[in-house]
């Protein structure tokens, strides 16, 4: 059995709680379909279709949220170096792929070719895993009854196999790059 490796740990935000999950998701959501919504301070490029607001208008709008909504550091991590977001809002007349960051891409590669067993993190929506279940199973639906705010958002799959990322990571990669929320 290969030795197991870690996640790629260098992700440009980290939600680490299902809280940090449903406020992202429901400002996504406001986001693309309600331009009043962008944050304050936001600037538009390209054709309007790309818009662009600092780390600190992000913040200042996370802190904005109801108090039930309000992210701490213990819900999501923002990278260090990251000082702007952007929101791109697709064409209708085109198709968008979104790629990976490259240093992601590397370190998965690596891991293989090392002969190592790379990680990757999955929200836990894909399958509701007890966290002290050993073998805890895949879900095909997942009722989640309840808040559950402060559950992990997420849980570590380890790739194996012969070439795990034929196996796992590139379907999974074109499903996150191609389909995004369709």
């Amino acid at each position: 059995m290969a030795p197991r490796y870690t996640v790629f740990g260098n992700n440009p935000i980290e939600l680490r709680t299902r809280k940090a999950l449903r406020v992202m998701g429901r400002l996504i959501e406001d986001w693309s379909v309600n331009p009043d919504s962008h944050p304050a301070g936001a600037r538009t490029e390209l054709d309007g279709r790309l818009i662009v607001f600092s780390r600190g208008v992000f913040q200042k709008t996370l802190e904005a949220l109801p108090e039930a909504d309000r992210l701490t550091d213990e819900d999501y991590i923002l990278r260090e170096d990251i000082a702007e977001i952007e929101l791109l809002l697709r064409r209708p007349d085109r198709f968008s792929i979104l790629l990976p960051e490259p240093e992601a891409i590397a370190f998965q590669q690596n891991a293989v070719q090392q002969g190592l067993w790379p990680t990757v993190s999955l929200p836990m929506v894909y399958a509701d895993v007890p966290w002290d279940s050993d073998n805890p199973g895949w879900a095909a639906h997942v009722q989640i009854t309840g808040t559950r705010d402060g559950d992990p958002a997420g849980y570590t799959v380890q790739l194996s196999g012969e070439n795990p990322l034929d196996e796992f990571l590139r379907p999974y990669l074109a499903g996150y790059c191609c389909t995004q929320c369709s």
